[in-house]
């Protein structure tokens, strides 16, 4: 039972929305994980943290978002994960704002996805807000009506869809770079 005053979301919305972040945060660990050389290398670039703390922070966010990838398959613990997922794109959100006003465009995004090798840029900020945003949508409990096979079909196909949208929209983002650059 919910508290008085609390809202639910349709548990189709709920579901979709924790299964498509739980797999954004798997490929981005799974990335990491690839080429942790790699993504210490952009953590250091970055310079949000002292280079002793750099190993230990990127095993740390890899393990993080491993953690968020499963706990948000896990009713109980999804709202929570949810929440905690969109303090962790909230933080990325952060270290690219930091670095685009300090002027350090240079930067690779070293994100997941075809800008991963892009460089920092206002489109990254706009991005991490939408998915600050579903994150947080997918911190409210789920209603309370079952949820039948079609549900679960819409679910999965929702989520593919929402991560081929987001897969597209940073190819776009990337494209338009290149193409701005030459």
């Amino acid at each position: 039972m919910s508290a008085p005053g609390a809202t639910s979301a349709d548990p189709v919305v709920a579901y979709t929305l924790r299964l498509a972040l739980a797999a954004l945060f798997a490929a981005a660990a799974a990335h990491k994980t690839r080429d942790p050389a790699g993504f210490r290398a952009t953590l250091r670039d970055y310079r949000v943290l002292p280079d002793a703390a750099v190993a230990a922070a990127g095993a740390g966010l890899t393990l993080a978002e491993a953690g968020l990838a499963v706990a948000l398959l896990v009713p109980a613990l999804a709202p929570a994960a949810a929440l905690l997922g969109a303090g962790l794109l909230a933080l990325y959100g952060a270290a690219i704002a930091a670095n685009l006003a300090r002027g350090r465009r240079h930067v690779a995004c070293g994100c997941l996805g075809p800008s991963a090798d892009e460089p920092l840029h206002a489109g990254m900020l706009a991005r991490n807000a939408v998915l600050v945003l579903a994150a947080l949508a997918a911190a409210a409990p789920a209603g309370p009506r079952p949820v039948g096979a079609v549900d679960l079909f819409t679910v999965a196909a929702a989520a593919a869809t929402l991560g081929l949208l987001y897969l597209a929209a940073d190819g776009l983002m990337a494209s338009a770079r290149r193409t701005a650059a030459s």
